[in-house]
């Protein structure tokens, strides 16, 4: 085997290991929601679901990931005319992603517990800071945004990943200000101090 065949041939395993790492992603984050959601229920906080404008702050969020991720299909292979290193990148970077917004999301779901079915952070009455919740507000929305990024660049999409990820930074912003508000007013003495000292998406270094 010539130097560009073995060349060539290692990355292409490097695209393969990047969409690897990304159903693995996938795999612990629908494996970790799902054993959350099965333990038992005591609702007794409010959901920010029911609120007037919910509906389609959702609808939002869904559509930037479903018309981001179908961008995404529409664009895949974009990458594939970058210099050998910048593909290397790409796919470090998906093969980062994938697994670490999974394990993000399982995580979140592990300390949500049964409450996992609110879209706001309460379990048994009680505002949750600790876990990834004591890292960034939003835990939950930021593993969804890690793994569609994995995703996107998984498939060589670079335009498509870009507009998915501000599509979806700005749907999930514009939710979790609602929930937010939902939460200052449960937790009128909790929550301004915790908004104060945890930022809503990314972590402070």
């Amino acid at each position: 085997m010539d130097e560009t065949t073995l060349f060539s041939a290692l990355l292409e395993s490097a695209w393969i290991t990047a969409r690897l790492a990304v159903l693995f992603g996938l795999g612990v984050w629908v494996a970790g929601t799902l054993f959350a959601r099965g333990l038992p229920r005591r609702l007794t906080a409010p959901a920010a679901f029911s609120r007037p404008g919910a509906g389609i702050r959702f609808l939002a969020q869904l559509a930037a990931l479903l018309g981001g991720g179908a961008l995404c299909a529409l664009t895949r292979d974009e990458a594939h005319r970058l210099p050998a290193w910048g593909q290397a990148i790409v796919c470090a970077l998906a093969a980062l992603l994938g697994p670490l917004g999974g394990m993000l999301g399982a995580w979140t779901a592990k300390a949500l517990g049964h409450a996992l079915v609110f879209a706001a952070e309460v379990r048994d009455g009680r505002l949750v800071t600790t876990g990834p919740f004591g890292i960034v507000r939003h835990p939950f929305y930021l593993s969804l945004g890690l793994w569609a990024t994995s995703l996107g660049l998984a498939l060589g999409s670079l335009s498509g990943t870009a507009v998915l990820l501000v599509t979806y930074l700005a749907a999930s912003a514009w939710r979790a200000r609602l929930e937010d508000r939902v939460l200052a007013e449960a937790f009128p003495v909790e929550f301004p101090a915790y908004a104060a000292r945890v930022p809503a998406f990314l972590p402070r270094i």
